[in-house]
């Protein structure tokens, strides 16, 4: 009785990672890789790639001694996940840096937001009730 060997054709594995170094360098190259992109998404994500300054018109007249009016600028910076809209009340240096207070506003009270000169300070306010006293003291004095 003679036995037949029977041959089965396959093809060669692919070529891999071989061996514990391979194996620890893969790990490191692909935990560098989540590392880099994670960053990037969270820059992309967190900071504001759109930004408007617009003047907000002030009436009344300044009661509250100070050596020149301030500039009153409602800024509003924009990300993917959020929006910030801050009222910045004082003197204006460069495009981005300001000097002075800076007042956070809800993003419902943007729309038509005006502010006023009252005997104690400056008075932000719109029809819809949303209203924020800024006192005089605040606005004195330097760093």
């Amino acid at each position: 009785m003679t036995e037949e060997v029977e041959t089965i054709e396959s093809t060669p594995a692919a070529p891999g990672v071989r061996g514990c170094l391979g194996r620890i360098a893969l790990i490191v190259v692909g935990s560098l890789i989540g590392t880099v992109l994670t960053v990037v998404l969270g820059l992309a994500i967190l900071l504001p790639w759109r930004s408007e300054n617009t003047e907000v018109p002030v009436t009344g007249e300044i009661t509250v001694p100070l050596d020149r009016a301030p500039t009153v600028e409602l800024r509003i910076r924009s990300s993917l996940v959020s929006t910030i809209n801050t009222v910045w009340i004082g003197d204006r240096i460069d495009d981005d840096a300001f000097y002075g207070v800076a007042v956070p506003v809800p993003g419902n009270a943007v729309a038509g937001l005006r502010a006023e000169w009252v005997e104690s300070g400056l008075r932000l306010h719109t029809d819809e009730g949303f209203e924020v006293l800024v006192p005089g003291d605040w606005m004195e004095g330097g760093r």
